[in-house]
């Protein structure tokens, strides 16, 4: 009897909780069109007189590791990331061209343990 009562109550809840979304054709029509202006506009080169331009980000990302007594074990360990993300635009009269590059290289070692 007990499950049955708890069953219908889940049930209830389930059911009260539940809502529809409803969605405005208009708005998303409009968001929709607003987003496509935008990214067209992000591609048009603005560079002035400048035919090439280049941007991107470097980095280096470097983590490690020291196990000091420590009775379960391990080992030292010390690892690096380098990291490119470049990007070259050439645009002049009627001949465009473009270039990106995303690279990473990562490096990881062991640290031999000192003795004490």
């Amino acid at each position: 009897m007990n499950k049955k009562i708890l069953s219908v109550a889940l049930a209830l809840v389930a059911a009260l909780t539940m809502t529809a979304q409803t969605v405005d054709k208009a708005k998303v029509t409009n968001n929709a069109d607003a987003a496509a202006k935008a990214g067209a506009d992000l591609k048009k080169l603005e560079a002035g007189d400048k035919a090439w331009k280049f941007d991107g980000t470097i980095g280096l990302n470097a983590a490690a590791t020291g196990l000091v007594n420590w009775a379960a074990g391990g080992k030292n360990n010390v690892n690096g990331i380098a990291y490119a993300k470049l990007h070259l635009l050439y645009h002049k009269d009627a001949i465009a061209w473009e270039f990106r590059n995303d690279m990473d290289s990562a490096e990881r070692g062991s640290v031999p343990e000192i003795k004490r």
